[in-house]
This record gives C-alpha cells, sequence and structure tokens, in this order.
C-alpha cells in the first residue's frame, strides 16, 4: 500500500464527510471529491431567488439516539447548533381541525413512552395497551432476519393493532422515519427505530431541530475542518470511473480525463451512482449486483410565505392527511423569514405527489392546510416554492435487509458507506453517518484490506 497515496472519498453527503473528516481528524491524508458545487448531499441548504430565503432542500430532524451524526457535530462544533427537546412531544392536526398531543413525561425509557401513549387522546386504552405489545415484540425480535420479511403493516396486524391505531399512530411514526407507507417498509427498520429511539437512554426518543440551515450545521464546517486538518476538498469534481488493476481498487477517473491514483477509496455514493461508476467487470457481481435493488423514495417540500402566523408551536404533524408535516420557520430557527412568515410542508413517500406539477401540489397541499389548521383560513399567500427531492432515501422495502452490505465490498481497497449500506438503520441522517464512521474505522484499524 503506498501511503504517500490519499484516501479518496467520493461524494460529499453527511456519509461522505463522517468519513472524510473522521479520517482527517486521525491525521491520515484525505481528497475528498464532490460532482456538485456544495456540500451535504441530499441535507443542504439554498438560497431562494425571489426571496432571498435559505431553505433546505429537505426538512430534516434529529433524534436524541442520533449518536454517530452527533459525533461528527461535535467535530466540527456545530452540536450546539442543534435545539433538543427535553422529552418527546408532538402536536398533531386532525382532518377536522382538531388538535391532540403525544407528550412523553421526563421518566426512563421505556416508562415515558408507556405514559406518553396512555395520554395520547386519539386512541382507546386498548389500543394503547396494543402499541406496548409492538414496544416488546421489537426489543424481542429486532435482531430477528425473518423479521425484515415482514412489512409494517402486517406486522402490526399480526400483533393485533386496530385500523384505528395504525392511522393515528403508527402510519405517521413510519412515514416520518422510514419514509415509506407501512405497506412498503420493512417491520425489521421500525423495530431498530422503537428499540433504540423509544426504549434507549436518556433523551433518545427527543426531537432535534437545527437553529440554521443544513448547510451552516455541516457542510460549511465540514469544509474548513478538512482544509484546517491538512484534507483536500474538490467540489464540482464528479468521478466518472472507479478503476482496477491486479485486482485492487487502483484510483478513479474524473470528468475530464484526468486520474487520481490511490488503492485505498471511499465511495460515499448512492447505490445507482455507485453502480455506473465501478469497473465493468464487477457491476452484476458479488454483492454489486443488488444495488439496482435499492430503489428511491421520495420526499416533496411546499414553502409557503405567508402573511401571518399560522402555528404556535415549532411543528404540528397531520393525521390521515396526505400533507404529513407542517414546520414554522421562526420558531424553528429562531429568526423571522425576509420574505413573510414562512412554513414548510413536508410528505414523505410522496411518490404520488412528485409525479404532480408544482401548481397542483401547492393547491393539494394548500387546501389539507386549511381543513387541519383553522389558523391558516384566511390567510394570504405572498410567495411558495416547491422542492422535489425524488431520490430523498432508499426504499426500506421488506426483505431488502439481507441484500446491504458494507462497508467491505468485494473489490478489494473500495469501502463503500451511505444510508444504503449495512447499517441495520434506517435511511437516516444517523445511518448515513454510522456508514462514514464504519468505513473511516475500517481504513484506520490494521490488516489488510481483503474485500
Amino acid at each position: 500500500m503506498n501511503e504517500r497515496e490519499p484516501v479518496l472519498v467520493l461524494g460529499g453527503g453527511l456519509a461522505g464527510l463522517a468519513a472524510a473528516t473522521a479520517l482527517a481528524e486521525a491525521g491520515t491524508p484525505v481528497v475528498l471529491l464532490e460532482g456538485r458545487g456544495g456540500l451535504g448531499g441530499r441535507a443542504q441548504s439554498v438560497r431562494h431567488r425571489r426571496t432571498g430565503d435559505e431553505l433546505d432542500t429537505g426538512q430534516h430532524v434529529l433524534m436524541g439516539c442520533y449518536q454517530e451524526m452527533f459525533a461528527l457535530l461535535d467535530r466540527l462544533g456545530t452540536r450546539g447548533l442543534v435545539r433538543m427537546q427535553r422529552s418527546l412531544s408532538v402536536e398533531l392536526a386532525t382532518p377536522e381541525g382538531g388538535r391532540a398531543r403525544l407528550r412523553c413525561p421526563e421518566l426512563p425509557a421505556p416508562l415515558h413512552l408507556a405514559a406518553g401513549l396512555l395520554g395520547h387522546e386519539l386512541m382507546s386504552l386498548r389500543e394503547k395497551l396494543d402499541c406496548l405489545r409492538v414496544m416488546g415484540d421489537a426489543r424481542a425480535r429486532v435482531h430477528d432476519p425473518g423479521l425484515d420479511e415482514l412489512s409494517v403493516e402486517q406486522w402490526l396486524t399480526h400483533l393485533g393493532q386496530s385500523e384505528n391505531a395504525q392511522r393515528v399512530f403508527w402510519t405517521p411514526l413510519c412515514l416520518a422515519t422510514l419514509n415509506a407507507s407501512p405497506e412498503q417498509a420493512s417491520a425489521s427498520l421500525l423495530a431498530v427505530v422503537l428499540v433504540q429511539a423509544f426504549m434507549g437512554a436518556g433523551e433518545a426518543s427527543s426531537i432535534g431541530l437545527c437553529t440554521v440551515g443544513l448547510s451552516g450545521l455541516h457542510g460549511e464546517a465540514a469544509e474548513r475542518y478538512l482544509r484546517e486538518h491538512g484534507g483536500e476538498l474538490r467540489l464540482n469534481e464528479p468521478v466518472v470511473a472507479i478503476e482496477e488493476r491486479d485486482g485492487r481498487a487502483a484510483g478513479v477517473r474524473l470528468r475530464d480525463g484526468r486520474r487520481l491514483a490511490s488503492d485505498r477509496i471511499v465511495s460515499a455514493l448512492p447505490a445507482d451512482a455507485l453502480e455506473r461508476v465501478l469497473p465493468e467487470s464487477r457491476r452484476g457481481r458479488g454483492a454489486f449486483a443488488a444495488l439496482p435493488e435499492f430503489r428511491p423514495s421520495p420526499i416533496v417540500s411546499l414553502h409557503l410565505w405567508l402573511d401571518r402566523k399560522i402555528l404556535d408551536v415549532p411543528f404540528v404533524g397531520l393525521i390521515d392527511s396526505p400533507l404529513h408535516w407542517v414546520f414554522d420557520r421562526e420558531l424553528t430557527w429562531g429568526a423571522p423569514a425576509r420574505g413573510g412568515h414562512l412554513v414548510t410542508l413536508v410528505v414523505s413517500g410522496a411518490d404520488e405527489l412528485a409525479a404532480m406539477e408544482r401548481e397542483a401540489i401547492r393547491d393539494l397541499c394548500w387546501r389539507e392546510l386549511e381543513s387541519a389548521l383553522p389558523s391558516a383560513r384566511g390567510a394570504s399567500l405572498l410567495d411558495w416554492e416547491v422542492v422535489k427531492e425524488r431520490s430523498a432515501t432508499f426504499r426500506g422495502r421488506p426483505g431488502l435487509g439481507r441484500l446491504r452490505f458494507g462497508p467491505e465490498s468485494p473489490l478489494p481497497g473500495l469501502l463503500v458507506a451511505g444510508d444504503w449500506t449495512d447499517t441495520g438503520l434506517p435511511a437516516t441522517m444517523e445511518g448515513a453517518c454510522a456508514s462514514g464512521h464504519a468505513a473511516a474505522a475500517r481504513l484506520l484499524g490494521t490488516g489488510p484490506l481483503t474485500g
């Protein structure tokens, strides 16, 4: 292994940032190659042309159990830009304009969740007790491969969850954490969420909100960190091919034909992008054959600038609606928007909306907003913007768990990172960071990379 050649990290999303900064922290020469002009991948912010307001490409929240994400933010010195709840508290709006709350008191887990469920205003006592059965089954079977063969819907039905409980509790939770509906999502991924978030210690289930744009949270800080720690960052440098020599990764070829040599490469690319740049002899072989199975699941966001405030809390979840979440910019960031009172409407698992025209999305979401939030009725719309993140996450369908791999790959010298790799987690910021840290740890360990 030529120690003069730096580690090449392909992709500047969270997985790539976690890997590159961890390597730089350890004093390992690293070059981060990002095809776009900014860092953060699917979790970054952009400047809105008309109002000048900064908008996240997709609304992201953190949870107290995000140990790997917080490790990255600690490294970058930006953890203080996340405001955490003391304990889980979620406001819910019904289609008729009513309100309900899920509030967990500050008790040891899982007693806090049991108490929170008992106070849920949209379920009967029997339904609340039945929900606890799911928690127990999740803890018992979280490592059971057979659970991955079931959809969330099949699992919940088997455990006797009523239609109402699935509608007002389980479906919103599934969409929020897995970006997929219960009939599409793997039960094992929801079990992981339940165990790590709702049965974890301390503030594991608490929600954290960024008080700045996502680029300010990690992208800009990671750029500074890499430069200050001897790393090299190359933006607008898409990799078009990973090269192989003597059965090992040997470097990459860039769009302009230049080559960078290294026998230590971390691909932090999405699965489909990795497949495109693999050596032709490796495509469709071994674990790489599964790459086409990691299909995307979209998230659609609608940003609305209004003439007045419509929320008295930072965010509200909508029950039994095609619109899932509403966030208030001022109450989230702590600063007003320039173009008016800004709210962000979010739809997860948004296959239907992603195929619709932007005006149709605006009209549908506005109707749902007025129905669920009486305070929105009569508000004037000053401006609006639709953001379609068509490949927001991979779709964690049943049976996909056995196809995930990493950080090792079938090509020696090439490690893989990304939320789709074998982290055991859903497609979250935590999963992305965990994968990047795992790849870096493997490189910093002893012994050869065997593939």
